[in-house]
């Protein structure tokens, strides 16, 4: 679930795999990371959307599934503009007023931890931070773990992963936009 700031109530998302072709269209490219390079590493892409707007994504994750090595890498994740808690640019100028959605960078890590149980690697999930986001990502919120001190490797190990999944996914399973 997600918050809606303007509204002031929780609103249900759900998930939808984005084809390479629809990353210049569906995706606009206003975004920070080039999602298009991810198919490039192998990896599968997906938006966050609510019924709200349907067909927006509020939010993007690209994962790479490690079968044998039971672990999934969250490769790059971000929230639409609309989402950020800071207007970007080059640098941060200051709170986005303009914000919707609350929560949305939670979500996309809790939905990498569910992808992973989904595909049989325990919740067990990984990503490489950007300097910035660290404190995010270790928050007692979420709980990722550095993997070596003063590492930008982050990891969500087994337990971490199965608790998120549990909070955001309560039904156990991703919700799909059919």
């Amino acid at each position: 679930m997600l918050y809606n700031i303007r509204t002031r109530q929780f609103v249900d998302c759900y998930y939808r795999r984005v084809g390479k072709n629809e990353v210049g269209e569906y995706i606009p490219p206003n975004w920070v990371f080039n999602f298009k390079n991810d198919f490039n590493k192998d990896c599968e892409v997906f938006s966050l959307e609510t019924k709200e707007y349907p067909g927006i994504a509020q939010g993007i994750v690209a994962l790479r599934v490690y079968k044998g090595e039971y672990r999934v890498q969250l490769v790059s994740a971000e929230s639409s503009k609309e989402n950020k808690l800071y207007r970007i640019g080059l640098e941060r100028y200051g709170v986005n007023d303009f914000r919707i959605y609350k929560g949305v960078g939670n979500n996309l890590v809790a939905f990498a931890c569910q992808y992973s149980l989904e595909n049989g690697c325990d919740g067990y999930m990984h990503l490489t931070s950007k300097t910035e986001t660290i404190n995010f990502y270790t928050s007692n919120e979420l709980g990722g773990e550095f993997f070596e001190e003063k590492s930008q490797l982050i990891i969500f190990d087994e337990n971490i992963g199965q608790r998120l999944a549990k909070r955001y996914f309560p039904g156990g399973a991703i919700q799909w936009v059919k």
